[in-house]
């Protein structure tokens, strides 16, 4: 088996049916055939019964993930499909062997094995001999076996186009393979990934192939393969609200309906209630823990040398990013560290955008208060929040111009020139054990907590999920019921024993945390973990009890549009107040002026409407 692992770029791979410009073209019926043609596609026992056609004519066969590459092409002969035994065995899910003394091609999967000898036209499939309409033949010493029999032995419906000369063959009843499309960081070990596929191929027979996509491009990238049509069987949707929800049936297949039978997976969706649109279900969830937000961690290591302790505070902090970046933390004889390093989004601040939730003690922009939505940008704390921001930028504790500074948090720390930076906890662990590689006491340590001027002692908090796993619209109902078993088996790793398909309950536990399926999140050593937990914990147990109240349920497109457009302008201007480039009161007036501007009044009052509404159906 092949395993295939793309780092960037999609492969334009599409399923080419039955055309339906060949509904009006007829080819004649050869003479004594029983076969009849509907559509443009030949129903007969063999593949080609029409008169005029060329023996020996490239055609091209397709499964639904795309078209099977053939070094050597397929042939008609007498009616009859032969194709290269091994790329189409393959991509059928099949283990194969060629046995040259005795001409024999084996093939082997779960629940089926299959015997093909060489000018025999008996074939034994499960040990009961069974007669082929070809034999199979040597042609330039490769050996091409009966495509329509193999298939039809592997339970899949094979189908001739006879205007494309092309041959589709349907879904087995049993997975074969399964293509993801994931998002991922520069920090993924493809070599453990890499691993996994292989165990749960050498236990199952089943074909894995992941995607992998950089964060940073995966929004543009699954737009892209939407408008293409070009879809995997299995895709993680970072935000489905993005998509309005007239448009998601025609993408995503609805699971309300099919998640009862399935009690693991249907356990996960009553868990996340935010993917619910309308009370129906496109996705599965992403879990995590809600505390597992991107908050502040440090170099813990570079403490000690310069007498400092893990800071609680705003100002504690300040002044451990300004030793950071002075007083020589990593002891190489040159100041050449940074304090924080991070970058900002065209809406937002980013990586600096915990600074503002700090201060104005919120789990993001807006808050509730008196029970109705509110936006923190007019509060005190949002120009506290900016002003601590501005100060950094002055004293040169930020890497250059932050605003427009590509490097992330996560590569300026896993450089070793930055102290601090705005992680989840996963990325803080394999930072740690990055560093360790070159620096054995590396350490990077995310802060539970912090405080502004006294107030409430902030954490992260989150909705507890992390995006969703959905099943194209264009996947088979009979492969979407498969797809969801083997989840659910995933989705079941805490139970005892193995999968009745094979998989072994520690391939599934390590699959479930490379793809990140369940809460699992990434692989780690057990200190490591120890690390994550305590920090959840102590992150539990403090008093602050902030939700942010709004998602993307709550505006339509149109709106979500203006909003963004609006956001785009304020991140303009929280830059240049942070520069220097405009003074507290021009910032101010702005301010005035925003929350005074019809659009967004509107705004405001529709999320409250919206939230009000959802609330009273959940």
């Amino acid at each position: 088996m092949r395993k295939k692992w793309v780092l960037s770029g999609i492969a334009a791979t599409m399923l080419v049916g039955p055309s339906a410009y060949a509904q009006d073209v007829q080819p004649p019926q050869a003479a004594g055939s029983s076969a009849s043609y509907a559509g443009g596609v030949w129903d007969t026992e063999d593949l080609t019964q029409a008169e005029g056609l060329e023996e020996n004519r490239t055609i091209g066969v397709f499964l639904r993930t795309g078209k099977i590459t053939f070094q050597t092409p397929p042939v008609i002969e007498e009616g009859n499909t032969l194709a290269p035994y091994g790329p189409l065995l393959e991509r059928l899910g099949f283990e194969t062997a060629w046995d040259e003394k005795t001409g024999t091609v084996s093939a082997e999967k779960r629940n089926l094995s299959l015997r093909l000898t060489i000018g025999s036209d008996e074939a034994t499939v499960n040990g009961e001999k069974l007669k082929m309409p070809a034999a199979p033949k040597l042609l330039g010493g490769v050996p091409y076996i009966p495509l329509r029999f193999v298939a039809e032995a592997d339970k899949r419906e094979v189908r001739w186009d006879g205007l494309w000369q092309e041959i589709s063959i349907g879904e087995g009843q049993d997975l074969t393979e399964l293509r993801i499309v994931y998002r991922t960081d520069s920090l993924t070990d493809q070599k453990h990934a890499e691993a996994i596929f292989k165990k749960v191929e050498e236990e199952t027979g089943i074909r894995l192939e992941l995607i992998a996509v950089p964060a940073e491009h995966y929004q543009q990238k699954l737009n892209l393969m939407i408008a293409a049509n070009d879809l995997p069987d299995l895709l993680f949707v970072p935000d489905q609200t993005v998509y309005p929800l007239t448009m998601l049936p025609g993408i995503f297949r609805d699971l309300t309906d099919k998640l009862p039978k399935f009690p693991n997976l249907d356990k996960l969706s009553q868990q996340a209630k935010d993917l619910r649109i309308e009370g129906r279900l496109f996705g599965l969830a992403k879990l995590k823990s809600p505390y597992d937000e991107r908050f502040p961690a440090l170099r813990a290591d570079w403490l000690k040398p310069l007498d400092l302790e893990l800071p609680q505070t705003m100002d504690e902090l300040y002044k451990v990013m300004a030793d950071f970046k002075s007083k020589d933390p990593d002891g190489n004889g040159r100041n050449d560290t940074i304090g924080m390093a991070g970058n900002v989004g065209s809406d937002s601040l980013g990586d600096f955008a915990w600074v503002e939730h700090v201060f104005n003690e919120s789990a993001g922009r807006f808050k509730l208060a008196d029970g109705k939505i509110v936006d923190t940008i007019a509060a005190p704390g949002e120009l506290e929040a900016l002003q601590w921001l501005s100060r950094a930028f002055r004293d040169g504790l930020l890497k250059g111009d932050f605003a427009k500074d590509a490097d992330s948090p996560t590569f300026g720390i896993a450089e070793g020139n930055a102290g601090i930076g705005s992680l989840s906890l996963d990325e803080a662990v394999r930072i740690s054990g990055q560093l360790r590689q070159t620096a054995a006491k590396a350490d990077v340590v995310p802060l539970p907590s912090l405080q502004a001027n006294g107030k409430t002692s902030v954490v992260p908090v989150g909705s507890g999920q992390a995006g969703m796993f959905a099943i194209p619209y264009n996947v088979s109902e009979a492969k979407t019921i498969q797809i969801l078993s083997f989840l659910e088996r995933l989705a079941g790793t805490g139970s005892a024993g193995d999968f009745a398909d094979g998989l072994s309950r520690q391939t599934a536990e390590q699959l479930d945390q490379t793809i990140g399926w369940n809460a699992g999140g990434e692989r780690t050593e057990d200190a490591a973990a120890a690390l994550k937990q305590a920090v959840l914990q102590e992150r539990e147990k403090l008093s602050f009890d902030a939700v942010n109240p709004v998602d993307g349920r709550l505006l339509e497109a149109e709106d979500k549009a203006k909003l963004h457009e609006l956001d785009v302008k304020t991140t303009e201007m929280k830059l240049s107040y942070i520069m220097g480039k405009i003074s507290t009161e021009q910032w101010q007036a702005y301010v005035q002026k925003l929350t005074n501007d019809p659009a967004y009044t509107d705004i405001l009052k529709k999320l409250n409407e919206a939230y009000a509404k959802m609330n009273a159906a959940e």
